[in-house]
């Protein structure tokens, strides 16, 4: 009997504390992260954090490798996009409104950092993160699963976008017009200019060549839509912390993918 790997993710938010690195010593990061990971269960022995930067670079796990533990390996330098063809290691990061893409081909996974400025270059002419994720995977039987982000309804982006405003000068200009929205429950406020950072990663990933038929999202909105049951809010977003004026700690969520 043959069995199918399975795609496996977990978002640890504000209950489990603030996974942010740069808001802790290296100890008190290690204690808190080696925590979420025995949560993960027995099947993840290790974990693959790429140094994220809003790049449009994919490294595989055993190259260019930082190891922060035995358990938790990073990058040296920045990349938004990690690949593992080993079931027990998981692929993580320590994001605060990005969607997290996973592209799987069998035992091969992808995990993605799905940043606007990793989807959408500045410069035109520069292949987007799917572009060159995708490269390495057969587009017909690859799987695609989205989640783990920020909705049109919370985000707004920042002024240093131009083809917000002119579409023209982005790669793909017939996709973002599709995905131009506007805020309607952002902390930041109502009708605010928005992009469905969802919905331009299906775009792209069609335009790669996937069937829409392998593609599933769960984009209930990390900002708004998630709440614990006390009415605070599950997950940190940097939105949220944008519309406090920046008061107040700028935290992160660690989110983890492996197959099973």
């Amino acid at each position: 009997m043959t069995y199918e790997p399975k795609l496996r993710y977990k978002i640890f938010g504000i209950e489990c504390g603030n996974f942010s690195p740069s808001l802790q010593t290296k100890e008190q990061f290690l204690t808190q992260t080696e925590k979420a990971k025995k949560l993960l269960g027995e099947s993840v022995n290790a974990i693959f954090a790429p140094s994220v930067a809003f790049t449009n670079k994919l490294v595989e796990f055993g190259q260019n490798n930082d190891i922060f533990a035995p358990w938790l390996i990073r990058t040296k330098s920045k990349a938004d996009a990690g690949m593992v063809e080993k079931s027990e290691i998981a692929i993580g990061f320590f994001n605060a409104d990005c969607p997290i893409v996973c592209l799987q081909q069998d035992v091969r996974l992808v995990a993605i950092h799905g940043g606007y400025r990793c989807l959408i270059r500045e410069d035109r002419n520069e292949a987007g993160i799917l572009e060159n994720a995708m490269q390495g995977f057969n587009p017909v039987k690859t799987k695609v699963f989205i989640f783990g982000g920020i909705g049109p309804c919370c985000w707004e982006p920042e002024s240093d976008k131009p083809e917000i405003k002119n579409p023209r000068l982005c790669r793909y200009p017939e996709l973002l017009v599709k995905c131009l929205k506007k805020t309607t429950r952002s902390p930041l406020g109502k009708n605010l200019p928005s992009v469905d950072l969802y919905l331009l990663t299906r775009l792209l990933l069609l335009k790669c060549g996937v069937s829409p038929k392998k593609i599933s999202w769960n984009s209930r909105c990390t900002c708004c839509s998630c709440v614990q049951e006390n009415g605070e809010p599950a997950y940190w977003s940097h939105t949220r912390f944008l519309a406090k004026g920046q008061n107040g700690i700028d935290g992160r969520n660690f989110t983890a993918v492996w197959i099973e």
